[in-house]
């Protein structure tokens, strides 16, 4: 290993210090050259007195440094260097980067975003903390965490149109993962009651959703809203633990309040005052009109109906939450592996996560039984809305079948709890090796 000392490890002067890492500025002031030396930990300053036998560096160049620690008469901690090695050229590329450094455009080169850029450095530190914080979570609450399948025989994602490719070797069709939750539920079924993952997934459908991280767990023998107080807790420990100098103290504070929980079809009629179940097709239609939205078919299609509900809450009802706030009791038509409630009219034991625009979560509680989750699955392929015709999913059908207990899910993007505790929305900012800077979706 090549000896060195990190730069925050240098505090005291009179002491001789190796250093290593790249010159990221370089200035000469009469008989003595400055130049700033930066490492994982931080910046000091690097002194070379003319005349002196030491090659000097470049900026962009990664050089080691030995030397008396001082301070110069301006009181800044510095090297006198009395060798310094230089271990690699920087190219053009890396010193205009470097003299560019306020711009912190996704320009496709991304390791010289991530080397000038400081606050995607600091991103960098801040999802690896939380992916640490949230793992730590689980497990002292008991979960498991297990690894599923990145490509299946199954395009089984829901209403997500996911990413196809063709096995050679096996001559079949294969599909990227466009979710964790169904091998986490087949897990359950076969005795495992508190499983998690955390994996990427992909879908089809945009710029920033073809590959995103999701926190997916399922949790047996307990229902939504002990999952929802779960995940409050999940939400109070990241901002807790998240130090001050990478996420701002008022957004933690903000994020950490209690969630509010408020229903599907209730925050819509306090938005339109009027329940929009009781109006007729063309009256929901001229009310689409006027909030952006064009409704071609309708008539007694509750799918039609729950979808535009959800695209304002979503577009619109979203951006106006003050604080976390669950929208749950989500229609059925829209919700096919959550369980119905009972006594309710067509109503899912499912909701979203909402705050500063973004959906951060969801919890459900799963259709565990077979012959509802079969039906429901039925319903969907007989109403084509989709561009997929063909949803079920064999195995977890199987599964299912040999008995399953009741059980909560929970979906936690990743990306955008970062996006909110980082006031960011663009995907570059959130991902180290985005393919896009495409904005977050809503």
């Amino acid at each position: 290993m090549l000896k060195r000392e990190l730069i925050t490890n240098i505090t005291s002067t009179s002491n001789t210090a190796t250093v290593a890492g790249r010159i990221i500025s370089a200035r000469k002031m009469k008989n003595f050259l400055f130049f700033d030396i930066s490492d994982v930990s931080g910046v000091i300053q690097l002194v070379i007195t003319a005349p002196s036998s030491i090659t000097p560096p470049d900026a962009g160049d990664l050089v080691r440094a030995s030397g008396l620690v001082i301070n110069t008469k301006s009181g800044q901690l510095s090297i006198d260097c009395t060798e310094i090695e230089i271990l690699s050229r920087g190219s053009t590329a890396v010193v205009n980067a470097i003299k560019n450094t306020s711009s912190n455009e996704f320009n496709g080169q991304r390791s010289l975003n991530l080397m000038v850029s400081e606050n995607l450095k600091k991103m960098i530190k801040t999802r690896s903390m939380m992916i640490g914080i949230i793992r730590e979570h689980f497990r002292v609450s008991d979960f498991l965490e297990v690894d599923t399948p990145i490509i299946s025989y199954s395009r089984f994602a829901g209403t997500a149109d996911i990413f196809e490719t063709k096995s050679k070797a096996l001559g079949k069709s294969l599909y990227l993962r466009g979710t964790l939750e169904d091998y986490l539920k087949q897990l359950v079924v076969a005795g495992f009651e508190k499983v998690f993952q955390i994996g990427d997934c992909f879908r089809n459908e945009s710029p920033a959703l073809m590959e995103f991280t999701m926190l997916e767990a399922t949790w047996a023998y307990t229902t939504s809203g002990q999952m929802l107080q779960f995940i409050q807790g999940l939400i109070m420990s990241i901002c807790e633990q998240l130090p001050d100098d990478l996420v701002d103290s008022t957004i933690k504070r903000e994020l950490s309040q209690k969630i509010e929980v408020v229903s599907f079809w209730g925050v819509l009629e306090k938005y339109f005052n009027v329940d929009i179940r009781l109006l007729s097709a063309e009256e929901v239609k001229v009310l689409a009109r006027k909030e952006g939205y064009v409704i071609s078919t309708l008539g007694n299609n509750d799918y039609e109906l729950a979808k535009f509900g959800y695209d304002v809450i979503k577009r619109k009802l979203a951006q106006t939450f003050e604080s976390p706030t669950f929208v749950g009791r989500f229609p059925a038509s829209i919700s096919p592996l959550a369980k119905e409630l009972s006594g309710s009219t067509g109503e899912a034991d499912r909701g979203y996560g909402f705050f500063k625009g973004q959906r951060l979560f969801e919890v459900v509680e799963e259709a565990s039984n077979y012959e509802e989750q079969l039906r429901k699955f039925e319903a969907q392929e007989q109403r084509g809305h989709h561009k997929i015709k063909t949803f079920k999913h064999d195995d977890l059908l199987t599964s299912l079948s040999y008995g399953c207990p009741p059980m909560a899910g929970l979906g936690f993007n990743i990306n955008r709890v970062l996006a909110v505790l980082l006031e960011s929305t663009r995907t570059s900012d959130v991902v180290p090796f985005p393919l896009t800077s495409a904005p977050l979706p809503l």
